[in-house]
């Protein structure tokens, strides 16, 4: 039968251990983070990225994912099949499947628009659910922005037309701008 202390010191012993190997592990991490960090922002070939982050930052989760294939999808329309070209963009949509939020929010927007006549309440916090802020009146119109980046504002009559194309302008105007 083993002693209290020995049963302590094989404990300690045994801590030691796994902490060493913690550390060297963690090391290890920090190399790779370093490495992968370096592989991208330098463009090395042999790295799994296809293109480099930008600046710009989602506002929404996977938000460039979903542009970037949105983008290859509109450029494969005009290829030719069995080209170069249009095998790689297949196999790059093929391999990045995305859950259409862009057009969901576009969706969300030309119904939230449809027949507008006036700013209230209602339509306030549909639109800010979208991300879509800013509704300070300014004469008589409000100005509108997404995720309250400067760069994309529309501005939105206070009073809609009697026509009901105010609204489908207006929405065609914000998914051009936001999605």
């Amino acid at each position: 039968m083993k002693t209290a202390q020995e049963i302590v010191t094989e404990y300690a012993n045994r801590i030691g251990e796994l902490e060493a190997k913690l550390s060297a592990l963690t090391d290890e991490n920090e190399a790779l983070k370093k490495m992968f960090q370096n592989a991208r922002s330098n463009g090395a070939s042999g790295s799994s990225a296809i293109l480099n982050d930008g600046q710009e930052r989602d506002f929404y989760p996977s938000e460039r994912h979903e542009i970037l294939v949105d983008v290859l999808q509109d450029a494969r329309k005009g290829l030719k099949d069995g080209s170069r070209r249009a095998d790689v963009i297949d196999d790059l949509l093929a391999a990045n499947p995305t859950n259409g939020e862009p057009k969901k929010r576009a969706s969300q927007v030309k119904v939230i628009l449809k027949g507008y006549r006036g700013m209230d309440e209602g339509i306030r916090k549909k639109l800010r659910a979208l991300g879509i802020t800013g509704n300070e009146q300014h004469r008589k119109h409000f100005l509108l922005s997404y995720f309250d980046d400067p760069r994309y504002t529309v501005t939105m009559t206070a009073t809609g037309s009697d026509s009901g194309r105010g609204g489908k302008n207006l929405a065609g105007d914000m998914i051009r701008l936001f999605f």
